[in-house]
């Protein structure tokens, strides 16, 4: 048990050396212990400026791919399926015939209405004759056309309802889904299957209530689906908010060239709120192991600094500790620099 703490004593305090030695070798030894009469660096170096910035914060939102269009259609009468030519995947044109539903009692209540309005008809032109010979009354003859206007509009009636027997494409598209079989019992209500509009797609997301102020009809914002980086635009977005999940509906434009597919899971990245940050130029950092440092240029000299970064983007670091903003930093330094040497400034 001795022997493991003595071991461990001695591992620290070889880290603890190795600290110090990377320090005084002109890597990090405090300014205090650095000599004044260190001779000038030999070359110009370049340097770079620690700004403190104020930048956005973005937020990542689930979002779902759909179709401009699309329509999920169900029958209004019931009966059963007799033709369901429907198919997935299928592409169908405008008023192309998708299922056909039997109502047997649909088709004899149009052959009684048509036989009726035939037959007012007949009445009504044997009448309009007798009256133009002085055999009918005036009365008589509207009475007959009366009825011939009811047998007009029993027969339309009728007609509607066999047209309510088929199913068909209400603009050209194609079948994503279906939900019955030719044999199925087609209930009002039930949908039969759904039909999307073939052409640009569209991005659906719900945003919160906090960042509905940071968005505007018009304004393009990043997207990321399947490993594709896209560009979506706000063209819709509700003027009322879920009462459940605090959440306006919002759409998006997506390019035509986007390659999605509908119903494709996409993030969406909104601008949250700003947030002031420190960044310093990327090859300023140097690395030993796990330490990270930088010389920063102070009354004509380079003072080492340890930082501690964050993200990198665009040659930019972000730095979480060690630097304010407002310091030069140098440039990719030399392996010979030291800490507190004098240095020259390239212009």
């Amino acid at each position: 048990m001795k022997q493991s703490n003595h071991l461990y004593i001695w591992r620290l305090a070889g880290a603890a050396a190795a600290t110090l030695l990377l320090l005084g070798a002109g890597c990090g030894r405090p300014d205090s212990a650095v000599p004044d009469d260190l001779p000038r660096f030999p070359q110009p170096l370049a340097t770079g400026e620690v700004r403190l910035v104020e930048a956005p914060r973005f937020e990542e939102l689930s979002a779902t791919v759909r179709p401009m269009d699309r329509a999920v259609l169900a029958p209004r009468i019931m009966g059963v399926i007799t033709e369901f030519p429907a198919e997935l995947g299928r592409p169908v044109a405008r008023g192309e015939r998708l299922a056909v539903i039997a109502a047997g009692e649909i088709v004899a209540r149009v052959e009684q209405a048509r036989t009726a309005d035939l037959q007012a008809a007949r009445d009504l032109e044997r009448e309009s004759a007798l009256l133009r010979q002085g055999a009918a009354t005036a009365e008589s003859v509207r009475r007959l056309e009366d009825r011939r206007r009811m047998t007009r509009a029993a027969l339309e009636e009728a007609e509607v309802m066999l047209s309510y027997t088929r199913v068909d494409a209400p603009f050209d598209g194609v079948v994503v889904r279906t939900f019955a079989h030719e044999g199925d019992l087609a209930v009002p209500g039930h949908p039969l299957l759904e039909l999307e509009r073939a052409g640009p797609l569209r991005l659906e997301a719900d945003v919160p209530e906090r960042l509905v102020s940071r968005i505007r009809i018009g304004d393009t914002f990043e997207v990321t689906s399947g490993g594709r980086e896209i560009r979506a635009t706000l063209v819709e977005l509700s003027g009322a908010a879920d009462s459940r999940t605090r959440t306006v509906a919002a759409k998006f434009d997506l390019p035509a060239d986007a390659g999605l597919a509908s119903g494709s899971f996409a993030r969406l990245r909104l601008p949250a709120e700003t947030v002031r940050r420190i960044e310093a130029p990327a090859a300023a950092v140097s690395r030993f192991g796990q330490i990270e440092r930088v010389f920063v240029v102070a009354d004509g000299r380079a003072r080492l600094q340890l930082v501690r970064t964050g993200t990198e983007a665009e040659g930019r670091v972000l730095i979480l500790a060690g630097l304010s903003g407002g310091e030069r930093v140098i440039l990719n330094p030399p392996p010979g620099l030291r800490s507190g040497q004098p240095v020259e400034l390239r212009p």
